[in-house]
Parts: C-alpha cells; structure tokens; sequence
C-alpha cells in the first residue's frame, strides 16, 4: 500500500512540475511576444534578411577619377534593416528599419570631416583621407580610442556621384570582431550592392544573433568645403 501511495505521489509531483514548467513557458511566450519576438529554429533566425526598400537600378560605371575630384561636400541616404534574435533561447525578434544620412568633406589638406544623422541623434568625427587608384582610405580614431583605417573602393557614376563599397570586407569584420563578446562577423555584397552581415553575440553564456541587409550608399556631390 505505501509503495502505491509513493508511486501515485511521484506521479503526481511529476504532473505538477510539468504543469508548471508548462505554465512558466507560457508565460515566458506571451512576455516575448509583447517585445515582437517569437519561437523559431536556429536555421530561421540566422536567415538573411529580405530588403524593405527598393532595389535601385545599377548606374553605369566610369573610369575611376582624379583625386582632385573629391574634394568637396558629398551626401548619402540609405536604409537598413535589421533584426536581433535570442539563439539561446530560440526566439527571434522583429524587423527594424533605420534610415542613415551621411555627408563627407574632403579638405584639399587630407583631412576630412564625416557627419551622421539617424533619426533624431547627429554626430560628427574628425579624421583623415587618401585617394588613390579607385581606393578611398578613411583614417582616424574610433570610439573606443583606438585608431582604425578603412578602404573602400569608389564606383563613379559621373562627376558628381560615386558609390562605396568596402574594398576588403575580411578587413571589416575584423573590425566588427573586436569587442570580445563578438564571436563571428560574416558579410557580404550582392551584384548591386545591396550589403548583408551577420554578427554572433555571446554575453554571460547567452548568445544572441544580429542579422542585418542595407542598401547601397550611393553618395551625391552637395557643393564645396571652406
């Protein structure tokens, strides 16, 4: 009798803690579900994205210019669109959309000036420039204090408009991998210049995933610098 009496006991507690792990599950997937995520495989999170925007029409490109041709003011708009996603836990989050404006200047000394607007948040930085064989050089110091050089490689459309497209994308991830809770950076340019990447997060044996597709930067000449 007492051996029935345990068994049904075990059955019971069994039951309970089903239920109840049932119940936080539950719980857990209506919280999620206010912030706009939802299960998902790791296959279906780490999916690229498809664009929100319009794929423009790729414009003829010219023979590269002389560096005189870039001093000046130039002016850039493009979209992204991207989503972060909880790979631990399976749940992926929703699309965002974020429209950046950059101007460049690019001083006849070398020295340039690089001016970012997205939404209501503006900033400025300071740093240095080269051109040279179709290859635009940006130097300077990041946010963190550390010194970092990019080269993109400019597609002219005529005098007064070119588009950048990162001349070395390891370089880039690389650059993407230095915080120490980045464990993989992976980019990649599609024939018209649409841009996809994907960074692997890990923070406090959580790992998380941000995915992510913009547009072509496509800059416009807007006037000249003092």
């Amino acid at each position: 009798m007492k051996r029935i009496k345990v068994g049904m006991m075990v059955v019971s507690l069994g039951g309970a803690l089903a239920l109840s792990t049932g119940c936080v599950s539950a719980m857990m997937e209506r919280e999620m579900a206010k912030h706009g995520y939802k299960k998902a495989t790791r296959e279906q999170m780490l999916m690229p994205m498809t664009p929100s925007f319009s794929r423009p029409e790729t414009p003829k490109v010219i023979a590269h210019l002389p560096k005189e041709k870039l001093i000046g003011r130039w002016s850039c708009s493009f979209v992204i669109d991207s989503r972060s996603s909880l790979l631990s836990m399976g749940y992926i989050g929703p699309s965002q959309t974020m429209t950046s404006h950059q101007t460049y200047c690019f001083f006849e000394d070398g020295t340039c000036r690089m001016i970012t607007k997205m939404g209501d948040k503006e900033t400025t930085w300071n740093g240095s420039w080269n051109y040279h064989d179709g290859i635009l050089t940006i130097s300077g110091e990041g946010g963190d204090g550390n010194r970092y050089s990019t080269d993109l490689k400019l597609y002219w459309h005529g005098d007064e408009e070119f588009e950048t497209r990162f001349a070395n994308v390891g370089q880039y991830e690389n650059m993407l991998m230095k915080p120490e809770t980045v464990k993989s950076a992976s980019c990649r340019y599609e024939s018209d210049g649409v841009f996809h990447t994907q960074l692997i997060i890990e923070a406090q044996g959580q790992e998380s995933a941000i995915i992510s597709v913009q547009s072509p930067q496509i800059y416009e000449r807007i006037g000249d610098v003092e």
